[in-house]
């Protein structure tokens, strides 16, 4: 009879577990030229706000599903370009002249401080990083930026 109630018990825990919320730091900071950056580790050298994250994990996976089946016309149009992700730093000029010509180009990307990040850290050092910026288009891996590559990569 008290395994039963043990099995129980813990069913009644793990339950309690799935069914709260989550929670975590994030913090943002705005770098010299205006860009507002999210991290889960704020930069030594900035003013950080620090924001407090909570998530209802079930509301988020029922969401998530949600999300999955609905598509709007501007998501079908974006499905048929490709993903951009930019392993970047703030003071590299090179990051900055790509993130110019996206937003130039209303291109959609993701974008990686290295230095602020740990998703972004984690990333490049798997990518075997030795400079910045790393862009990856769809499949395809940049390193540097160019802008006549970028448009034959993103094009193909």
């Amino acid at each position: 009879m008290l395994e039963g109630r043990g099995l129980i018990t813990l069913l009644i825990i793990t339950s309690f577990l799935f069914a709260g919320s989550a929670s975590a730091e994030l913090y943002k900071w705005t770098d010299p030229t205006g860009r507002h950056f999210y991290s889960d580790v704020p930069p030594p050298d900035a003013k950080v706000e620090m924001m407090e994250l909570k998530v209802d994990i079930g509301r988020a996976l029922q969401s998530a599903a949600t999300k999955r089946s609905a598509t709007t016309a501007v998501e079908q149009k974006n499905n048929n370009s490709k993903k951009v992700v930019m392993y970047s730093t703030t003071w590299c000029g090179f990051c900055r002249k790509a993130r110019a010509y996206f937003d130039a180009k209303g291109i959609r990307y993701t974008d990686y401080d290295i230095e602020n990040s740990r998703k972004g850290r984690m990333d490049y050092k798997r990518l075997k990083g030795a400079g910045v910026p790393i862009i990856i288009i769809g499949k395809e891996r940049m390193d540097g930026f160019s802008q006549a590559r970028f448009e034959k990569l993103y094009e193909s």
